[in-house]
């Protein structure tokens, strides 16, 4: 009997411990994600490919989650058929690629195709230009939204059944099919946004960095505004807001300080619920509208703040090393300013930072 007990109560601690296992297992997926997009979307169409990316994530769980099982059951070695054979770090290297698309997108995102691959991408803790890091103010005014909505999202994630239920007075079965409604409608706001923001910059009709700006405040006002529909804000940002951001304006670091921004966002995520324990002290109304205001401020400074100083041309820093072409040019004016006819503009001002 002593026995079970002692196993009971280590029930919480296994829980615990193995929780921590999947989050050192989950933690470099994005930054992982990030190198890839870094080296493969070109700015034009880099929205809709890093949010076919990001919004595919559920759906590529369950199926590896199915198929992954049963290779390892039926066939010998299965699990070897898991991964896949023909991923490449970067078009140097991949091998199936056609000449003329891997001159396409090393043109287009600066990757020198002399220059050897594996030198050109090792980058250390040690190397990072940590001074420009720390004085950049478009990444620091990136670091700060993504913190303020990670602050706000994990807070919902955690408590927004509660509220349905416990202020609402939703039954639980029906709270649940509205979260799950939710969760399934997140992709399609993603992979739509992602799309219609790279078109808005393919048409002219705005630069990258008002696309950015437009709907990255989106991300950050909608929850402020609206607190039922925070998934959306939350899709917008994988589609076009926020998360795209970090490969626009630094490519060759752009793994690493996504990686950092998130660690930071994490102990936002941590405090909201500390916050939210403070602050509710029994299920009313009254409480949770005290809380409920508080994080729609926090949003709005996040969205505030990188208005002001958001950008998504790219730091000189912070780009691959590569001779600038011609295309490269005309890339950059596409992210700075809508192309117009006898137009003339000068980047050297906006990179500077």
């Amino acid at each position: 009997m002593v026995a079970i007990y002692y196993l009971h109560d280590m029930y919480f601690t296994f829980a615990v411990i193995f929780r921590v296992i999947v989050g050192l297992g989950h933690g470099p997926l994005f930054p992982a994600t990030y190198t890839f997009w870094s080296m493969w979307a070109v700015p034009l169409e880099r929205s809709t490919l890093t949010s076919i990316g990001f919004c595919s994530t559920n759906l590529g769980t369950s199926i590896t989650m199915l198929i992954g099982g049963l290779f390892c059951r039926y066939v010998n070695s299965g699990w070897v058929y898991i991964f896949l054979l023909t991923i490449a770090d970067s078009p140097l290297s991949h091998r199936t690629i056609s000449q003329r698309e891997q001159n396409y997108i090393c043109e287009r995102i600066g990757i020198s195709i002399g220059i050897n691959n594996k030198e050109k991408r090792s980058t250390s803790f040690s190397s990072l230009p940590w001074k420009k890091i720390l004085r950049s103010k478009p990444i620091i005014a990136l670091v700060i939204t993504q913190f303020c909505n990670i602050f706000g999202l994990f807070f919902f994630y955690t408590n927004v059944g509660k509220l349905l239920t416990e202020i609402h007075r939703i039954p639980v079965q029906q709270a649940g099919y509205i979260l799950a409604g939710g969760f399934i409608f997140m992709p399609i706001v993603s992979l739509s946004t992602g799309v219609f923001a790279d078109r808005l910059v393919r048409t002219n009709m705005m630069s990258l960095t008002n696309v950015r700006k437009l709907f990255n405040s989106l991300t950050s006002f909608i929850p402020a505004t609206f607190v039922f529909i925070f998934l959306v804000g939350s899709a917008i940002a994988y589609g076009a807001g926020y998360v795209i951001n970090f490969a626009d304006i630094a490519p060759a670091y752009s793994s690493i300080i996504f990686a950092i921004s998130t660690a930071l966002g994490t102990i936002g995520a941590l405090m909201s619920n500390i916050v939210a324990g403070l602050i509710i002290k029994q299920p009313i109304l009254e409480d949770w509208r005290k809380l409920l205001l508080l994080f729609a401020i926090i949003y709005i400074i996040g969205g505030i703040v990188y208005l002001l100083y958001g950008s998504a041309v790219p730091r000189k820093w912070a780009r691959f090393q590569s001779n600038k072409s011609k295309q490269n040019e005309e890339d950059e004016y596409l992210t700075s300013l809508p192309l117009k006819t006898g137009v003339s503009h000068t980047m050297k001002n906006t990179e500077m930072n």
